[in-house]
């Protein structure tokens, strides 16, 4: 602190992985990379997601697609998956251009 006083330092045995409801199991980076010509749409870009590898196979990183098309991309915009580097993004790319014929969803196959 700014008094030069330490922190306490968490005890290992106090944490347990996957124990807690607050505990991270994934996330999803994106940016708005820019508006189109007309400033009536967004471009997004996702720049990375990962799963807990202990949640893999729970669907984890389709509720975070879904909640991400859901709560930030509107009719019209345009999302941009990047390099797809693993053929389960494939596969997340692929269902979203189905379920939101409404939004532009492009990517670059990379496996």
């Amino acid at each position: 602190t700014s008094r030069g006083k330490l922190l306490k330092k968490p005890k290992l045995e106090e944490i347990i992985p996957g124990v807690s409801d607050a505990c991270i199991i994934g996330f999803l980076d994106y940016h708005l990379q820019r508006e189109t010509l007309d400033g009536k749409n967004s471009m997004w870009y996702i720049d990375y997601m990962k799963t807990r590898a202990d949640s893999r196979g729970d669907g984890v990183a389709s509720k975070l697609i879904d909640n991400f098309y859901e709560t930030v991309v509107k009719p019209g915009d345009h999302v941009h998956f990047g390099k797809m580097m693993h053929p389960g993004i494939g596969h997340l790319k692929n269902k979203m251009v189905k379920k939101y014929p409404d939004v532009k969803t492009i990517g670059a196959i990379y496996f």
